[in-house]
């Protein structure tokens, strides 16, 4: 084959040759891709005269210093077809010097990986004519060489597997077989199986997303997403998610969480401002596109620091106007910074809501599970998509959890106007450290909820504010006749199961304590729930949840001195019994000893169940020694201790102590 000396190529996008007369062989040099304007519509580059191996060595060496990035499809013709035209004089030059180069191993071996690459995925999308990339040594040889995509794929994998993520990425895009060939290459890289349906991505690298958004053999049913928590990152990222999703068959769950980007918002001096608007757009198309694939368990978890009404007094004020309401002094997102003085803002009312309708949505009725745990999607401007989403799918939710700090009025608009027909487990929670009124969901707004879902099989409630006391009437027509497991302040516990005939078929309570601002939590309080709890005839599973041991420890010393003839413990019908504690409170560091004598008042305890957020082994391995000999020596009755709640966490078995 005879190679041209000149390769005339239409509207040649800067492509800058240096170097003398094409006749003078190879003494020429390919400097870097460059962009620039293009001030004639058509280019002539010359062609090396090829006539030694030596002179191949200094080609392929030069060809291998240009780096291509394919923005446009014309740059991307144009570079290839001169790229091209190189390897075919090399080929043709080999070929004349060595009969057997016809072979794989002829060839495959001394032209770098990138120039075999180019060439290769240039012949495949027909970039230029065949006569170019077919060479045959004479007339009268008609075999064509083989090509990348003719080698086995072990080959090919050799070949590529050290190329960077960007070449694998435009190697993908020329045939199916390389596609399916090269990508794998990045998730692997990346730590995660192609093959897998289920996708964890943690901060993911933008290259990594590029292949994900290329990859056609990804299909995901869940995915767990983190996105990067820079702003300008994120955006991004959400839009690579959802042409992700888009072309997903079906999702199983999707839980997209943003509290790291809540942690460098948090944390950053003078965080880049967040376009609202931008912002609302990417995130709704996102959570729409997910509704589309009947995705059945949806969580939306972080995304909190939006500036939220919170009372300067913690003193609670029955009739505090609205206007003490101020906005915190912090860097918000969707805002201006805020000067030093706090700036004072008009709280919402129920006037200045968002109209909640009838939506008529074009989603399928699959979401079963709802969770959203984030601040942004019950304020302005998310808040006029979060209402109609859920009224469009109330009859198909059965599982709603909601976490957010809002004023009394916002929430009562949304609970007022929210119909769950199926709903079987209803979560809300409100920060660990409460806030003060009316920051919160009044307990009169919740009661109204529970009376209109009958079916409501697990609750949990965190954070109601005025919550019922002794002075108010109790309970008259039991509700919940579904309940079998509850979570909640034991006044709440105590007024739910005041009437006689209220939640039959209950066998699971968690009696929780609260953290305040500046209040300690009364223990005391307990024996409330307790005392309903005694009069029940059937078993159930007990636990406290502790949020600060000394008010729990004076309590159970109370017990514990009023002795099995009046303490009200001795009256439980329990047999399994937790005690657990939150972020706040670490029980295994110091574990008082009154533990032991404390169990010892439940007559029927088979095992107990100890769960600590934060405990280290070595306090675990102390907790063994000491205090669980002490439990197995003071309860004789009693068979097992876990000392972690973690799955696989081993029982201690106390007849083992005993002996």
């Amino acid at each position: 084959m005879t190679v041209p000396n000149q390769c005339y190529v239409p509207t040649c996008p800067l492509l800058s040759v240096e170097g003398g007369d094409p006749q003078e062989g190879c003494d020429f040099e390919v400097t870097s891709l460059q962009r620039r304007s293009s001030e004639s519509s058509h280019h002539i580059w010359p062609q090396p005269q090829i006539t030694s191996r030596q002179e191949c060595d200094i080609v392929t060496t030069q060809l291998e210093t240009l780096h291509v990035v394919p923005d446009d499809s014309n740059d991307v013709d144009a570079t290839w077809s001169y790229l091209l035209v190189c390897c075919a004089a090399i080929r043709e030059t080999l070929v004349s010097l060595d009969q057997n180069s016809r072979q794989y191993t002829s060839y495959i071996d001394f032209l770098p990986t990138k120039v075999l690459m180019l060439g290769q995925a240039l012949q495949m999308v027909n970039i230029i004519p065949p006569s170019l990339v077919t060479i045959s040594p004479k007339e009268t040889t008609k075999q064509p060489l083989a090509g990348l995509a003719d080698l086995p794929n072990e080959l090919i994998n050799n070949l590529i597997r050290d190329l960077p993520a960007g070449t694998l990425c435009c190697l993908a895009m020329t045939c199916k077989r390389l596609h399916y060939l090269a990508l794998p290459i990045i998730f692997y890289r990346a730590g995660i199986d192609p093959a897998s349906t289920n996708l964890m991505l943690r901060e993911p690298s933008e290259c990594f997303l590029r292949a994900l958004r290329l990859a056609l053999f990804v299909n995901p049913t869940t995915i767990d997403f983190y996105p990067n928590r820079e702003v300008h990152r994120m955006l991004p990222d959400l839009c690579t998610l959802r042409v992700l999703i888009a072309r997903m068959p079906k999702m199983e769950r999707l839980t997209l969480n943003l509290s790291w980007f809540d942690t460098w918002l948090e944390s950053a001096k003078g965080p880049d401002k967040v376009d609202a608007d931008r912002w609302k757009e990417e995130i709704c198309e996102l959570l729409d596109e997910v509704l589309l694939t009947s995705c059945s368990t949806l969580k939306v978890l972080g995304g909190n620091l939006i500036p939220s009404p919170c009372i300067s007094n913690p003193r609670r004020f029955d009739d505090s106007p609205l206007s003490q309401l101020h906005l915190p002094v912090r860097t918000p997102l969707f805002h201006p910074k805020l000067s030093p003085k706090i700036r004072r803002v008009k709280s919402p009312t129920r006037s200045s809501l968002p109209a909640t309708g009838v939506l008529s949505s074009k989603h399928p009725q699959s979401l079963r599970k709802l969770h959203l745990h984030c601040q942004m999607l019950f304020e302005p401007p998310f808040l006029c998509w979060t209402q109609p989403t859920l009224q469009a799918h109330a009859a198909s939710i059965t599982d709603f959890s909601i976490k957010a700090i809002l004023h009394r009025e916002i929430w009562k608009t949304i609970f007022d106007n929210l119909s769950l027909p199926n709903l079987s487990k209803l979560e809300y929670l409100s920060d660990l450290k409460l806030h003060p009124w009316p920051i919160g969901l009044e307990f009169a707004t919740i009661a109204t909820f529970l009376v209109r879902h009958p079916s409501i099989m697990v609750l949990n409630l965190y954070g109601i504010l005025e919550r019922p006391t002794k002075r108010e009437s109790p309970l008259k027509k039991a509700i919940l006749p579904e309940l079998v497991e509850i979570k909640a302040h034991p006044m709440f516990i105590a007024w739910l199961l005041g009437p006689t005939d209220a939640c039959l078929n209950l066998i699971n309570v968690t009696i929780s304590s609260e953290l305040y601002p500046v209040t300690l939590f009364d223990y005391n309080l307990f024996d409330d729930a307790l005392f309903v709890l005694a009069h029940r005839s059937k078993s159930i599973e007990l636990c406290f949840q502790f949020t600060l041991m000394p008010g729990a420890v004076q309590w159970m010393e109370a017990h514990v001195s009023q002795g099995r003839t009046l303490s009200i413990v001795t009256r439980m019908h329990v047999k399994n019994l937790g005690i657990h504690s939150n972020y706040w409170l670490i029980i295994f560091r110091d574990m008082p000893a009154v533990f032991a004598e404390f169990l010892a008042l439940f007559p029927c305890l088979d095992h107990v169940d100890f769960a600590d957020e934060r405990a280290c082994p070595a306090e675990v391995e102390r907790v063994k020694a000491t205090v669980i000999k002490q439990i197995a020596l003071k309860c004789p009755g009693m068979k097992t201790v876990a000392i972690d709640s973690r799955p696989g966490s081993p029982f201690v078995h106390l007849t083992t102590l005993r002996n």
